[in-house]
């Protein structure tokens, strides 16, 4: 049934519990060139236009931001998850991704070791039927990477 985006979930949902998006103004020069015929004769214009963008910086959190992300289908937007995977590294968010199904999960699998990470920030498993594992595995998995992930996350100022 057509494939899967990962990053608007994740954009939406993760990145405003972890930074602040404001708005910034900055002046931005512009040129125009107008009249003149075959090159003689015109004039050329300069100025100032302030324009405005969205920026969003990290702020520290009280609490580790830990997302558990379900899905039965592999990624169709891979580089901007890996865009907003690598933005949320220098959070205090941590992903774990779990893939549900017999399906091919290559993507979430390179998402577990992303490179060009400020800290190893996501995790992924894949079950074929969730409720065929006892809810202790379940926990285990879940808590392979997230609690080595604290104290780091902890040491970089991303959370308290």
């Amino acid at each position: 049934m057509g494939g899967t985006n990962y990053a608007p979930s994740l954009r939406e949902v993760v990145l405003p519990m972890v930074t602040d998006i404001k708005e910034e103004s900055y002046t931005e020069t512009e040129t125009s060139t107008t009249g003149g015929f075959m090159g003689f004769g015109a004039k050329t214009e300069t100025h100032s236009v302030v324009k405005t963008r969205e920026v969003a910086k990290m702020k520290k959190v009280q609490y580790p931001v830990y997302v558990i992300f379900l899905t039965d289908g592999d990624c169709s937007d891979k580089s901007d998850t890996y865009k907003i995977v690598r933005e949320l590294s220098h959070t205090g968010a941590f992903i774990q991704f779990i893939g549900i199904g017999g399906d091919s999960f290559n993507t979430l699998q390179k998402l577990d070791d992303l490179d060009k990470r400020e800290l190893d920030n996501a995790d992924f498993f894949a079950v074929d039927d969730i409720d065929q594992i006892s809810d202790d595995e379940l926990y285990n998995r879940l808590m392979t990477e997230f609690p080595g992930w604290i104290p780091q996350a902890r040491a970089k100022g991303y959370i308290n």
